[in-house]
């Protein structure tokens, strides 16, 4: 089994910009003040990082800033319409699977 992992799926490594990494952290803090983040979230605009971080960011970098605060407002978003709970496994599970499609 572990061989037959290991020859159908590779898996690469691939270095995490400093943008992404002060989006997530900004997101973090976001997320620990508030009761519900969702519009908080939706006002981080990449000039809010570029200014609290002194920073420069690229029309790629902003771009995908963007992507990832639509992908994860609309998260919390499809999250807030369920009645179940959700157990934190299935968050895990259901969040990558969201961003893919």
């Amino acid at each position: 089994m572990v061989n037959n992992f290991e020859q159908e799926v590779k898996l690469s490594q691939t270095d995490i910009s400093n943008i992404v990494i002060h989006f997530f952290d900004e997101v973090n803090q976001i997320v620990k003040n508030n009761h519900d983040p969702t519009m908080e979230i939706d006002r981080l605009f990449p000039e809010v990082i570029e200014k609290k971080y002194n920073i420069i960011l690229s029309t790629e970098e902003k771009a995908n800033i963007f992507a990832l605060k639509r992908a994860i407002v609309t998260y919390i978003e499809n999250l807030k319409g369920t009645d179940l709970l959700v157990s934190e496994s299935d968050f895990d599970n259901s969040f990558p699977n969201m961003l893919m499609k």
